[in-house]
């Protein structure tokens, strides 16, 4: 393959549809300097781009100053395979504009496994996105523009990290909430969450966490969890209690109590 003239990548594609279903794809020697407009190895203006499963890597002994991939427009999807650029000052993956959507695979890259710069970015489960050890990050988002519904995040300076902490908040999928894995796979809800989650942070259906039902007065009660804002609303649960331990003594009788609200 030979570098398209003045995009700086190795794959330029701006129509129709691409997919990557098996196989590697090498740089092998290959150096792409910082001053090129795109320094990616794919770069999406248009189109849809699958990639499905093989390897997309970098093996040369020079440093890849930008991106295994990047998204100014179009649409990416990953659902398989490995994108790794572990000897490289770069990303994984960068979205700047259109559309990428993270449901499988691995992706590793020394500074961020996936930047988030611009256009939109959607995780699932079954992706694993890692960044350096030393001093990357899982996933970077400026904007807080993420949809995050599942994924598998680490980085040896953060997880996920945005410029705020309402940002980071905001990136969870309805009913998502962030936990923090052991070495043991055993997860704990975040409770609260920061501009920069650390360690190895895991998206999933939230458990939720609250500690008061506020009743309805027609029978029911509702709560909000505090981790992901849900609301729910279900019917009482009543209890018989001895109407004295509710200082009604000397009282014959009963009274029901909804032990939530």
């Amino acid at each position: 393959l030979e570098r398209p003239k003045n995009t700086g990548c190795l794959i330029h594609i701006t129509n129709g549809n691409f997919t990557f279903a098996s196989g590697t794809a090498e740089i092998n020697n290959y150096q792409i300097s910082a001053n090129l407009r795109d320094a990616s190895v794919i770069l999406i203006d248009g189109g849809n781009v699958r990639l499905e499963g093989g390897m997309l890597t970098n093996i040369s002994q020079y440093s890849l100053y930008g991106c295994g991939i990047k998204v100014n427009g179009g649409r990416l999807v990953v659902s398989g395979g490995n994108i790794e650029f572990t000897n490289s000052a770069s990303a994984g993956v960068h979205v700047d504009g259109g559309e990428a959507v993270i449901q499988g695979g691995s992706i590793t890259a020394v500074s961020q496994g996936v930047k988030v710069t611009g256009g939109g970015l959607i995780v699932k489960e079954g992706a694993r996105i890692q960044g350096g050890e030393k001093s990357g990050y899982g996933l970077q988002d400026f904007q807080g523009a993420s949809v995050l519904y599942g994924g598998i995040f680490t980085g040896g300076t953060g997880a996920i990290y945005s410029n705020s902490s309402n940002n980071v908040k905001r990136m969870l999928g309805e009913g998502c909430a962030y936990y923090n894995l052991d070495d043991a796979g055993n997860k704990t809800l975040v409770l609260s969450v920061s501009a920069n989650l650390k360690g190895t942070v895991a998206v999933a259906p939230c458990v939720h966490d609250c500690d008061k039902w506020t009743a309805d007065g027609n029978g029911s009660h509702t709560y909000i969890c505090k981790v992901c804002g849900i609301e729910e609303t279900e019917a009482c649960d009543y209890e018989y209690k001895d109407a004295s331990v509710f200082g009604a003594s000397g009282k014959d009788g009963h009274v029901v109590i909804c032990p939530l609200c």
